[in-house]
């Protein structure tokens, strides 16, 4: 049986995705270095309204994700 998907956007870009899957897993098939400076607080993960959103919450579909690197 197929597993199914759903469809995020991080940065923009769709990912598909395991229904399960929440933010963290998200970041990491979008960008695994992304992944890692998000794990050394060097970056942020943001809603599409700037919001600051967990890094283990779950994800709707068609939902935008932002992450962006710390000064």
């Amino acid at each position: 049986m197929a597993e199914e998907r759903k469809i995020i956007y991080v940065n923009d870009k769709p990912i598909s995705i395991v229904l399960w899957a929440e933010v963290q897993h998200c970041i990491n098939a979008y960008d695994s270095d992304l992944f890692l400076a998000v794990q050394r607080g060097e970056a942020e993960i943001t809603d599409e309204k700037g919001g600051r959103i967990g890094w283990g919450g779950f994800v709707g579909e068609g939902q935008h994700i932002y992450v962006r690197l710390l000064n």
